[in-house]
């Protein structure tokens, strides 16, 4: 197979493909570039940032994914709106406390997922909130 038949490599974390060349990091940044042409997709950040985050969480100390696996099963309950959850991560990691992992705390830990922020992304912008709703309900469903 040459090189530019190469398969898509699959994300160490959350085991999704490429798609594109990108990988789920890059994924990621175009999803959220949407918002801007996209206001009702723009108030799902939440929904989006913290999905990947808790299907990407190596590089964060696990209380801090923990408690944004919470949050966002209370947001989706509809119990906390993103500015109190602001206000709640904000105490919780203010200061010396931070939420990143030191370097040698950073495991990854392969976890296969149903849906990605791949299936997000592949969809391109249109319809891109019901995905993203659908993706955010997953996550908290196979929590």
């Amino acid at each position: 197979m040459s090189a530019s038949q190469a398969q898509p490599e699959a994300c160490p974390e959350c085991l999704g493909e490429e798609i594109d060349g990108l990988g789920c990091r890059e994924m990621l940044g175009v999803v959220t570039s949407w918002e801007w042409d996209n206001p009702e997709l723009g108030a799902r950040h939440f929904d989006i940032v913290a999905s990947y985050l808790i299907q990407h969480p190596h590089q964060y100390k696990d209380e801090a994914i923990q408690g944004l696996k919470l949050m966002l099963g209370k947001y989706l309950d509809g119990e906390l709106s993103v500015d109190r959850i602001r206000k709640i991560h904000g105490d919780l990691f203010a200061g010396s406390s931070r939420v990143l992992a030191d370097e040698g705390d950073r495991i990854v830990k392969p976890r296969e997922w149903p849906v990605t922020i791949a299936h997000v992304y592949a969809g391109g912008p249109g319809e891109a909130v019901a995905r993203v709703t659908h993706w955010a309900a997953r996550v908290r469903g196979s929590l």
